[in-house]
Order: C-alpha cells, then structure tokens, then sequence
C-alpha cells in the first residue's frame, strides 16, 4: 500500500497501580494498541490463565506486525 507505515508492536509486561502484572500491546514508540491491550484485558476479566494472557500478547503483536 503506498504511503502506508510499517508498525512494529510487541508485548510488554506491565505494572497496574494495584502492583497486578499485566500485557499489554506497545508499538517501536511504546504507545498503547488499545484494541489488542483491551483483548488481552477481557482475557484477564474472563479468569484465564497468565501464560494464557503472555502467549495471546505475543501472538497478537506479531499478526499487527
């Protein structure tokens, strides 16, 4: 596509402010996928598994990618 921006996204771990460790989504500039970020946070809401969590962030950023 002309013009159009490759963005590269990773997981990362995150600390919420009540010391929870999360995943999340960033791009090479650290800013925030929300959509993914808020996939992987119904995966938390939902009671699933941490490595559950991990593996879908990897997954997830390496299909934006």
């Amino acid at each position: 596509m002309p013009g159009a921006v490759d963005r590269h996204y990773r997981p990362e771990r995150a600390a919420a402010a009540d010391r929870a460790v999360l995943w999340v989504v960033v791009d090479e500039d650290f800013e925030l996928h929300i959509e993914a970020s808020a996939y992987l946070a119904g995966l938390r809401a939902a009671g699933r598994a941490f490595n559950t969590e991990k593996t879908y962030a990897g997954r997830i950023a390496l299909y934006l990618s």
